[in-house]
């Protein structure tokens, strides 16, 4: 049942590999391969872009199998997940912040990993989504033409980002609020 779960899954048929995963988990959960078809599982969910699933079952695999030899890749699994639910920067940025936090503690538990590298990346794209956020904040305050506020949001922004594209621009954004 399994091989047949793989198979379908290697087809790129994720519902139905979802659907024949998802008994192996509940039938075959304290075997040798109850590990392998919860990861599946969580990969099935995940390459259907259905990320809140997905996080669900790379963690229950977390939790149940803490020894597997998925974990490493399905800690790095939640990361990227929680970076796909990253909405653009005008949007709550909740999930980014969700998405930094549990990118920091896969580097921290893991800071040899092959992921490294690529979490760095995602760690510095993230970053600036933040930062332009607090930049485009800024902005509109001067547009309302409340420059105390816009002050703040860019003082704030330089604080954090100071190492975002958006850190040049808010102090452009300080020396307007002040001839203002």
């Amino acid at each position: 049942q399994f091989e047949v779960a793989k198979s379908l899954f290697d087809k790129e048929k994720y519902i139905r590999s979802q659907e024949s995963f998802q008994l192996l988990v509940l039938k075959a959960s304290h075997t040798e391969i109850g590990d392998d078809a919860l990861f599946y599982l969580g990969e099935s969910y995940f390459f259907n872009n259905e990320f809140p699933m997905a996080i669900s079952k790379y963690e229950q695999l977390i939790r149940r199998f803490e020894f597997s030899s998925y974990v490493e890749k399905a800690r790095w699994r939640i990361c990227e997940g929680y970076v796909a639910e990253s909405p653009k920067y005008f949007h709550d940025q909740s999930s980014t912040h969700r998405a930094l936090e549990k990118i920091q503690e896969f580097l921290d538990d893991y800071p040899d990993s092959d992921f490294s590298r690529r979490a760095q990346g995602t760690i510095s794209n993230l970053r600036n989504k933040l930062g332009t956020k607090k930049y485009e904040t800024g902005v509109l305050y001067m547009k309302l033409r409340a420059f105390d506020s816009a002050l703040i949001a860019f003082n704030e922004m330089l604080d954090t980002f100071y190492d975002t594209p958006s850190a040049k621009l808010a102090h452009l954004g300080i020396i307007q609020c002040h001839s203002k």
